[in-house]
Parts: structure tokens; C-alpha cells; sequence
């Protein structure tokens, strides 16, 4: 029964500590269709949504849109796109 008990609460806290909200990633690797660099990060509002915050491209247009995080290390870009419309796709990381 203890060791039922120490087991439950090692999982219990493993899932507490792997709260993704209120962290930042940083974006790597995104561009527009273009394929002019973006940089930037994104806010994770909830352990798996966050939205881009302080996004922009090498020539410092805004983009706005959305995140949402597959794994520990990484979340995707999504619904993401410039001040004049332009599509925007990459990755975003957790250091």
C-alpha cells in the first residue's frame, strides 16, 4: 500500500511540474510563404495553447497567431500570419 501511495504521488507531481502554462518558447526555425525569417515567442496560456507574443519578421512586420505544444521540448505554430496577410509556419522551443 506505501509503495501505491509513493507511486501515485511521484506521477501526480511529475504532471504538476509538466504545466506548460505561463512559460515562454522561442520561435526557431519559422518564416512566411515567402520564406523571410521570423522571430519572436510564444505566451502558453494553458499547458498546450499559447499565442505568439512578440513576433515578427526580419524586416519587423507583426505577426500574430497561435501555438500549440506536442511535446516537452516543442509546440507548432499555427493559424499564424503577418500584418498584410502573409502565411506563417515553423516551430517554437522550450529552452
Amino acid at each position: 500500500m506505501r509503495c501505491t501511495i509513493t507511486l501515485l504521488a511521484i506521477l501526480f507531481s511529475t504532471q504538476v511540474l509538466a504545466d506548460f502554462t505561463g512559460k515562454y518558447c522561442e520561435l526557431d526555425g519559422a518564416e512566411t510563404d515567402s520564406g523571410e525569417g521570423v522571430s519572436g515567442y510564444c505566451w502558453m496560456y494553458s499547458d498546450q495553447w499559447g499565442e505568439l507574443d512578440g513576433a515578427e519578421t526580419d524586416s519587423g512586420i507583426e505577426v500574430t497567431g497561435e501555438c500549440w505544444r506536442y511535446s516537452n521540448n516543442w509546440a507548432e505554430i499555427d493559424s499564424a500570419e503577418t500584418a498584410y496577410g502573409e502565411e506563417v509556419s515553423g516551430d517554437c522551443y522550450f529552452y
